[in-house]
């Protein structure tokens, strides 16, 4: 994937058993490893550096797959480390409240401007455990919502992104949650979180900590964490 010039590798979120394994792994074969923000590593010494986030990416001015993908056999036998459901909740959402009734999702690409890119060549970057949070948490909610789709419903209003055609709807948050659509898979109906990350169930309502384990409680591959 290619996104504002730099090519893209979406992987599982990983641990910090993980990232010392690739820190290890990669300066042994002669890349120079340098610490940027927290949860991230620069690997030096190739074409060009290569960015590995703890959250679930890689990225580099060319393609980092020939640096990555041989270590992800090693990262994925790794032991998923157990943590607590508010860091659980943490990696993947910032629940609101009676006074700020917007659920915020924290995706690896799409929000922003990757969202503007994804939405123009009709492609899609939300990953399966991403994709598996928005299910649950949509359908833990019965009322409405608002979403991008690329079908006209009752109640949306037309938009462009680049040159496609969408539409801002308003529809039940289980049918956002059956046509939501995740990397690698497309319906003949399609919805997508909107370009902020952002949506307001109405009516809004505080889910309990059993609604949320039920959301955050199978992650499959695509992290490398697990409720303690």
């Amino acid at each position: 994937m290619e996104l504002k010039g730099r090519k893209v590798l979406l992987l599982p979120k990983l641990n910090k058993e993980q990232m010392n394994l690739a820190e290890e792994r990669l300066t042994k074969s002669g890349l120079k490893a340098s610490v940027g923000k927290p949860g991230s590593l620069t690997f030096a010494g190739g074409d060009s550096a290569v960015h590995l986030d703890a959250r679930g990416l890689a990225w580099s001015a060319s393609d980092p797959t020939d640096v990555i993908a041989p270590l992800i056999p090693s990262l994925l036998e790794v032991t998923p480390e157990h943590v607590s459901l508010e860091e659980a909740l943490g990696m993947y959402l910032k629940m609101g409240s009676q006074s700020d009734p917007v659920i915020r999702f924290d995706t690896r690409v799409e929000s922003f401007a990757a969202w503007d890119l994804l939405r123009s060549e009709d492609e899609c970057g939300l990953t399966p455990d991403e994709h598996s949070v928005g299910v649950r948490l949509l359908r833990s909610y019965g009322g409405e919502c608002e979403v991008l789709t690329d079908f006209p419903t009752d109640r949306c209003s037309t938009t462009r992104v680049g040159r496609r055609q969408y539409y801002r709807s308003t529809i039940v948050c289980e049918d956002a949650a059956e046509s939501l659509r995740v990397i690698g898979r497309r319906k003949e109906r399609n919805s997508y979180l909107p370009r902020s990350g952002a949506i307001s169930p109405k009516p809004f309502r505080r889910l309990s900590k059993s609604d949320l384990h039920e959301v955050l409680a199978d992650l499959g591959e695509w992290s490398s964490f697990r409720l303690g």
